[in-house]
């Protein structure tokens, strides 16, 4: 396993700093990816693959014509991370390990939020997200979709389009 990196805990720092800010009051639908990318990009600064393709896939259903972030939040809908800090450079068995050993941490943060709907955000994260859902003791649906990245952009926008009516509702 890789050493601490403190380049990544600043990454994380700052990460959790502005998703805090826009964090609703209740959830109804939280997406959850894997974990914000170690390079600094990250969702809720506008600047991620998945803030990319999660807005153009979201942003026609949602009420109002401000910023996109702000319309996100005002719908109720989150974005967390199952690792809260960057694992994507990390060796897959590493990477993998640190899924598993953030379930506890997610289900906690699961059993506070009692979202509606919970939809993951890469195939990847599929077990240890239901391992945390299970494990706060929801029952509210859970879809997992393709992560946008790696050839699978079609993909995402495929299943996204598939659930959105369910959890848009």
């Amino acid at each position: 396993m890789l050493a601490p990196n403190p380049d990544l805990a600043d990454v994380a720092s700052r990460a959790e700093a502005l998703r805090a800010a826009y964090r609703p009051n209740r959830i109804a639908v939280l997406f959850v990816e894997e974990s914000a990318p170690a390079g600094g990009r990250f969702f809720y600064a506008g600047d991620s693959q998945v803030h990319r393709y999660l807005s153009e896939a979201v942003s026609p259903h949602l009420p109002g014509s401000g910023p996109f972030l702000d319309r996100f939040r005002d719908a109720a809908l989150y974005l967390d991370d199952l690792v809260l800090t960057p694992v994507n450079r990390l060796a897959p068995r590493d990477r993998a390990a640190r899924n598993l050993a953030a379930v506890p941490c997610l289900a906690m943060r699961l059993a506070t939020y009692r979202p509606l709907a919970i939809v993951g955000i890469a195939k990847t994260i599929a077990i240890p997200l239901a391992q945390a859902r299970a494990r706060a003791g929801l029952t509210c649906p859970m879809h997992v979709v393709s992560f946008p990245g790696t050839g699978q952009q079609a993909n995402f926008r495929r299943e996204i389009a598939a659930i959105l009516p369910e959890l848009l509702t």
